[in-house]
């Protein structure tokens, strides 16, 4: 049995084994695919021995945890922020946006204003409508609060389904981080 010398891969420094007749040969690195000339005999003689093959698999091993997992981590734990953060303030906004809403009926506001025309004499409503001064032309518009409430409550509401979407694209990259395919090893 001949014997075997650990290589390393001069792109990704995998460590994988050479026997004496590969000197000089161009290699495939098992683990990164790159390409490499193996060294020359008298260069493969100073290179360190294997002693088995359980060095090798450990190195392998202990090379991909080492390793952080790159794109795939990267991506899952963004993705796993984004639904969360923006799930969260979604929710809280969403949540805001419902308590500032102003319930407001119109009918029963007009039914309210014909009882006290009918509840008053016609000369109070008269001077009522005198002070309004009519004939001046209208008055300056004002909005009513419960008006002004119910827009701000709107707008709120879309930015919280905005951010619900945010959180939907989150779950999504999350999920994509999965179907990434493992690295070959």
């Amino acid at each position: 049995m001949s014997l075997r010398y650990l290589f390393p891969c001069t792109d990704c420094e995998f460590k994988f084994e050479l026997v004496s007749r590969q000197a000089g040969q161009e290699l495939v690195c098992p683990d990164c695919g790159n390409a490499t000339q193996a060294p020359k005999l008298g260069t493969l003689k100073k290179l360190e021995l294997a002693e088995s093959a359980s060095e090798v698999s450990d190195f392998r091993a202990n090379r991909q945890n080492s390793n952080t997992g790159g794109w795939k981590n990267i991506l899952f734990v963004s993705g796993l922020a984004l639904a969360i953060i923006a799930g969260v303030a979604g929710f809280s906004l969403y949540r805001f946006a419902q308590s500032k809403i102003v319930e407001f009926d119109v009918e029963r506001e007009i039914e309210k204003f014909e009882e006290w025309i009918d509840e008053n004499p016609p000369t109070s409503v008269l001077g009522t409508y005198v002070q309004m001064e009519v004939g001046k032309g209208l008055p300056e518009w004002q909005e009513l609060p419960h008006i002004g409430e119910n827009k701000q409550a709107a707008i709120l509401k879309k930015f919280a389904y905005g951010l619900f979407g945010l959180s939907g694209l989150g779950l999504l990259t999350l999920i994509g981080s999965f179907l990434i395919p493992k690295r070959k090893s």
